[in-house]
């Protein structure tokens, strides 16, 4: 009997969870790290959970029991479990306006009415996504891009992410030539860009905007005629408040001009450290925007108690006032420590301002090969498991480029080669490459030239393709491929 057939939307592969980042977590999920009882186990560093003050927050509700509550007796009861206003709590949203200004230093303003209350940033970005654009528009993301992305913003959607290419010679600013080019881009593909998505400050980079790129930024939207989203979750997270600013900072200086065009998302996920509670915020200064959003964040509800708990939460000046300042000492005084052990080990990386306390920063990567060359003899154990990890994922990737180019490819390889092949991506490629570096791009390049051109292919030539996209595999898991601006997702395609 034949299966009974599902949507487009549940048989898509844009759901992400094949990419690098959902394939860590699976790997962490089935093989966790434990100093004891499993020391060659997996290390969880692709999550960004802010567990540094959370003491601060459970002294608060400690000595506010009655907050946890949320009051006592049967009307209070009543109050929570009978339906709310899909609009959110007007007390829990003007709570949340004076945070987020508190956390730009009172250089941008607020209005409760404006924010839309949604189960996390996720669902924040996802929502505008689907406000701004139809099926096969396009937003255009800097690179590199929190992975998550491919997921939240595609998927259910239907919309197309383009890569704004970004580099470290400027610290992966966002400079003209590369917003023109990514929209040059969709443009010869017959991809309409419907708007601009910015992560400030970013993730993964731990870094801010410049005030004179994110002007730049908006002019170009102005002159596209597009929209600009800042999702600025981690803006409680910047070191010191002056040394982020927020897209809102930018409009107020013009005097609200071109403020239709921008949405602000943002959670407490980071900021406060409460994943858990599922709260995110879209800020949008088109009125459209704003009702079409209320209208579709019954999909997206918080409970009322939530609201509640964080209402008098964010609304006590004292705890707010000293958990933002305290937080920020916190989370730079852990940058500076992971900094330092990082230098002493010889190893460089970009300079950030903001973020967690397993934030990644791209390393020099000559530096990186050279501590890896250092390093071989004590990772064979690793090497050996990781080996395995890549030879099963890596079938399914050379299955993948043999039928996207059965017609160009003979004698298909047998899955032993492909294990083969694998296998010598950590034994031999990675032993050598510190002697090798240059040549190693250059064969990346001839590479994906070769498939471009898509001539007459041998058996080789796949197995080397499979091979290199197996390495950039690699490289991505080591934080390489994203210090050199790259996403693993179509690099190949």
């Amino acid at each position: 009997m034949a299966s009974v057939e599902l949507s487009k939307v549940a048989n898509s592969d844009t759901h992400g969870e094949d990419s690098p980042y959902f394939a860590g977590w699976k790997a962490y999920d089935e093989d966790p790290f434990d100093e004891v009882h499993n020391p060659c186990g997996v290390i969880q560093m692709g999550l960004a959970e802010n567990q540094v003050s959370f003491d601060m927050v459970e002294e608060y509700l400690e000595k506010h029991s009655k907050t946890i509550n949320c009051g006592s007796g049967i009307s209070n009861f009543r109050e929570n479990a009978l339906f709310q206003d899909y609009h959110g709590l007007y007390s829990f949203r003007k709570s949340m306006a004076k945070f987020m200004e508190k956390i730009r230093g009172g250089r941008a303003k607020f209005n409760p009415d404006r924010i839309v209350i949604t189960a996390g940033a996720t669902a924040a970005n996802e929502l505008l996504t689907f406000i701004l654009a139809d099926p096969g528009d396009a937003l255009l993301v800097p690179t590199p891009y929190y992975p998550g992305f491919d997921r939240d913003l595609r998927w259910r959607t239907g919309v197309k992410i383009i890569p704004i290419h970004c580099n470290s010679s400027n610290n992966f600013q966002v400079t003209p030539q590369a917003l023109e080019s990514a929209y040059e881009e969709a443009k010869s593909n017959k991809i309409k860009v419907r708007g601009i998505l910015i992560t400030n400050p970013s993730n993964p980079l731990g870094a801010t905007i410049q005030r004179s790129n994110l002007e730049g930024i908006l002019d170009f939207a102005v002159r596209k005629n597009i929209h600009l989203i800042s999702d600025e979750i981690y803006s409680g997270s910047a070191f010191c408040s002056s040394e982020f600013v927020s897209i809102a900072e930018v409009l107020e200086s013009r005097n609200g001009v071109d403020s239709e065009r921008v949405h602000i998302v943002y959670s407490l996920s980071k900021d406060l450290g409460l994943p858990g509670f599922r709260v995110g915020t879209i800020y949008s200064y088109n009125d459209n925007v704003v009702t079409t959003a209320r209208r579709m964040s019954s999909f997206t509800l918080i409970s009322s108690q939530t609201q509640q708990l964080l209402a008098s939460m964010l609304s006590n000046e004292e705890f707010t006032t000293n958990y933002i300042k305290t937080n920020r000492d916190r989370l730079r005084k852990r940058y500076e420590k992971n900094i330092d052990g990082l230098k002493s080990s010889g190893i460089e990386c970009l300079q950030g301002n903001a973020g967690k306390n397993r934030r990644f920063h791209p390393l020099n990567e000559r530096t990186f090969l050279g501590l890896m060359a250092s390093k071989i003899q004590q990772l064979q154990s690793k090497a050996c498991q990781a080996s395995q990890f890549l030879s099963k994922h890596g079938t399914t990737y050379y299955k993948q480029l043999l039928e996207q180019n059965k017609q160009y490819i003979v004698e298909p390889p047998t899955v032993e080669k492909c294990n083969e092949l694998s296998k010598q991506l950590l034994y031999t490629r990675l032993a050598s490459i510190p002697g090798r570096y240059e040549s190693f791009w250059k064969e990346v390049d001839s590479v994906k030239h070769l498939w471009r051109n898509r001539k007459e292919l041998k058996v080789e030539d796949a197995g080397i393709a499979a091979l290199f996209g197996l390495e950039c595999f690699a490289w991505y898991c080591a934080g390489e491929i994203v210090g050199r601006g790259f996403t693993f997702t179509g690099y190949y395609v």
